[in-house]
């Protein structure tokens, strides 16, 4: 019981000294249609993160607001697979709605793809 008190401390102090209530604060959207979310769990300094799947298609997002994973150094969203590169997209977070649309372009480019393959 006393490891669990413990684990629950350091996670208080790691979401305080991230301010993470600040950014429950975030704007919601909502997600197109035939779109799923998978929540993904923080990693390396992102917040939050989600995979995106329209039926074979999928891109990964995370959210980092402080800058930690080295690319940005401000709040911003990193998107992967993009549709230019096949690397990584970034997105401040004031861009939402670009971040919106590249993840839709993204999962189509992908379907096209796979049905010309098939085809």
């Amino acid at each position: 019981m006393m490891e669990d008190f413990a684990l629950k401390r350091r996670r208080y102090h790691i979401e305080t000294d991230e301010d993470w209530d600040m950014w429950r604060q975030m704007s919601s959207f909502r997600p197109k249609a035939g779109w799923e979310l998978t929540i993904l769990p923080p990693w390396g300094g992102a917040l939050v993160g989600f995979l995106v799947t329209k039926g074979p298609a999928s891109v990964s997002i995370y959210f980092d607001p402080l800058g930690r994973l080295g690319a940005v150094d401000e709040p911003y969203w990193e998107m992967y697979p993009s549709v230019d590169s096949g690397d990584v997209d970034r997105f401040l977070h004031k861009d939402f709605d670009k971040l919106v649309e590249a993840i839709d372009q993204a999962l189509n480019h992908q379907i096209l793809a796979k049905f010309e393959i098939a085809a």
